[in-house]
């Protein structure tokens, strides 16, 4: 038996941090005695021609809503070539219906389970699922040697930029990698799939994460490290075991982070600057408490406005998210969120369209007013499609976007892509704005320096 697991690109969508998913899945049927292949779009392969060369039994295809209307046509692709054909990942999990006019299966939720059952039960058609694993530490060592490692770890993604933002142009010559060591959230953020998941929030165990660290430093010569959990801090017991056997053993690995601002301390952010963190990751999402309030974000502004204080008095770099185009948003709670920008020393920070992702609350307030078919192509969150939820008119929502998004000190590529989709109003903002406009596009421009004071 031999299984192929697809992760599928999308033009919209360019990543260079491992398919973590697959790779648990993949580790997981290895260790019971299963063949597995990953073929890697991101990482360049040619599908048709891998499948053709393999051969496998099975194909497993995983997706989040960017990425599926290319991964649904190599599933029709497989399907063709008389291959059983499985989907998976967020939306077919929230959508298996859909799914299932592109695919034999459909696995909802977890995959590893899952995966084992369709292969030992001899399952065919329909959609599986399986409880999730109790005990993420039986799950194998994440099998990096399944994938292009060379193309991750010198990869400078957007995620990785955003995320070890510390680091510059440094960047692109040094080998970085990222880490999963927990499952889930504890909080339910309505446009997060948290918010509609049944599963508790799971952790590996800090011997775990210790010895995947150690094999990343002896095995690749790894020196830094993003930590994609959801909430890393979460957890101060393990956090602390953590820190210190990093500390202990003096890895000398720069590390960046994710998590909610009440979870940082000044001891917390003493403890993990020592253990090598440079940068912590806030979802700060909005400058209004009574959006944060909508959004159910279970944090206030002053938290949000502390954390940041404690980053800049502890020597740790902040970085924010904010959204726009929020449930019942209103001009001036853009202006809040504007405002809070302006005053709050973030290092950096990017800027969304709130996007109602299949699975989440706020998709299930709005689903039955959009109209279907539905194309997913760019289905993200720089694209100005207007909802039922949203208040602003596409025009309104591409002014507030541009007007935020073009306050921050750097700006990303996805900020620029979107601001070519609607040339009136980047325009008519360049016009509005010359002087910062042209500091922006000479990579002169610090929120510090130019916005502090303004109001």
């Amino acid at each position: 038996m031999k299984i192929a697991l697809i992760n599928p690109t999308s033009k919209e969508v360019k990543v260079t941090i491992e398919p973590l998913n697959l790779g648990y899945i993949a580790g997981y049927l290895e260790r019971h005695g299963i063949k597995v292949k990953i073929i890697d779009q991101m990482a360049g392969d040619d599908i048709k021609k891998e499948i053709r060369t393999y051969h496998p039994d099975i194909v497993g295809i995983t997706s989040m809503t960017p990425m599926v209307t290319n991964a649904y046509r190599i599933a029709d692709m497989c399907r063709r070539m008389k291959i059983l054909t499985i989907l998976g990942g967020s939306h077919p999990s929230a959508l298996p219906q859909e799914a299932l006019g592109h695919a034999d299966i459909v696995v909802a939720g977890e995959g590893e389970k899952a995966m084992l059952a369709v292969v030992q039960e001899g399952i065919t058609s329909g959609i599986v699922s399986h409880p999730y694993l109790d005990n993420l530490d039986d799950a194998p060592l994440f099998p990096r040697h399944l994938m292009k490692q060379y193309f991750y770890l010198g990869g400078a993604s957007e995620t990785k930029k955003y995320m070890l933002d510390f680091l510059g142009e440094g960047l692109h010559s040094i080998k970085s990698a990222a880490l999963l060591t927990s499952r889930g959230c504890p909080f339910r953020c309505i446009f997060c799939r948290n918010s509609l998941r049944q599963s508790p929030v799971r952790f590996h165990s800090a011997e775990r994460v210790i010895e995947e660290i150690r094999r990343l430093k002896a095995d690749y010569g790894v020196s830094a490290m993003v930590f994609l959990d959801e909430n890393f801090l979460v957890n101060k017991p393990r956090l602390e075991k953590i820190c210190q056997a990093m500390i202990n053993e003096k890895f000398g690995i720069l590390w960046g982070c994710m998590t909610s601002s009440h979870y940082l301390d000044r001891q917390t952010a003493a403890m993990i600057r020592q253990a090598g963190c440079r940068q912590v990751n806030f979802g700060i999402e909005s400058g209004s408490q009574r959006i944060l309030d909508v959004l159910k974000k279970s944090v206030t502004v002053e938290q949000n406005k502390e954390a940041i204080r404690v980053c800049r008095e502890t020597g740790l770099l902040a970085a924010g998210s904010f959204m726009i185009g929020n449930p019942t948003e209103t001009v001036e709670d853009v202006r809040l969120t504007q405002k809070f920008m302006l005053e709050n020393e973030l290092d950096s920070y990017r800027v969304n369209i709130t996007t109602p992702y299949p699975g989440t609350e706020i998709w299930q307030r709005c689903n039955k007013q959009i109209h279907k078919p539905f194309n997913w192509k760019g289905f993200d969150q720089s694209n100005f499609r207007v909802y039922p939820y949203t208040p602003f008119s596409k025009a309104e929502l591409g002014k507030l976007f541009l007007e935020t998004a073009l306050i921050k000190p750097s700006v990303s590529p996805r900020d620029w892509k979107t601001s070519f989709r609607y040339p009136k109003e980047s325009v008519r903002w360049l016009f509005r704005h010359p002087i910062t406009a042209a500091k922006i596009v000479l990579g002169r421009y610090d929120i510090r320096k130019n916005g502090k004071n303004k109001k």
